[in-house]
């Protein structure tokens, strides 16, 4: 997952997007927003804390108990998005 990959690479994040005064604003869009968007959005908001981070889906069927499931194993609480 690319998002995966920056969000793992703190210091490219750091010089490319965090340059700026203002606060970034992200929305993760899939189709379900069940499982992909839902953990990339815990992801990006556990290491970037002053963003406003948000996932939204073009036909969301609810968030995954698996991707909860998964994600809880990186230390990441999804169980609320």
């Amino acid at each position: 997952m690319v998002i995966a990959k920056l969000v793992m690479d703190n210091n490219m994040l750091d010089r490319s997007l965090d340059s700026g005064c203002m606060k970034k604003k992200i929305l993760v869009l899939c189709t379900g927003n069940s499982i992909r968007s839902q953990m990339a959005e815990g992801f990006l908001k556990k290491y970037r804390k002053s963003w406003y981070i948000e996932s939204a889906g073009t036909f969301p069927v609810g968030l995954s108990p698996l991707a909860v499931e998964v994600m809880a194993e990186s230390g990441i609480d999804i169980s609320k998005n």
